[in-house]
């Protein structure tokens, strides 16, 4: 059974915040005595808007860091970039997903 682990850090709470960084890792589990911790994996975002000092000041990234960073959805549905996968339901990281989830469609669409 693969895992994989996702974490957002963003420009504050949603609604009005934007993603600048996900980060994920792949857990590969087999049975208790055979489970595999991938190499984490990021992707810094640009999030169309000034990072406030309040989130800065917890997660360290900054507007200079994110200035030539691809935006959000881009990031993630762009051609040659990692997916991350479906977060757990009901959860802050499923709210951003969402927008991973109508990418989706509108592919199959085409």
């Amino acid at each position: 059974m693969l895992i994989r682990v996702i974490d957002f850090e963003s420009t504050g709470f949603p609604p009005e915040c934007a993603i600048v960084e996900i980060g994920w890792c792949d857990v590969t589990f087999v049975d208790c005595n055979n489970i595999t911790i991938g190499a984490p994996q990021s992707r810094l975002c640009n999030p169309g808007q000034r990072i406030p000092p309040e989130a800065r000041a917890i997660h360290h990234i900054s507007d200079f860091d994110i200035k030539d960073s691809l935006t959000w959805p881009v990031t993630i549905t762009g051609e040659n970039q990692a997916t991350p996968g479906k977060p757990y339901p009901n959860t802050t990281e499923a709210g951003f997903m969402k927008v991973n989830d109508n990418a989706d469609s509108q592919r199959g669409a085409e």
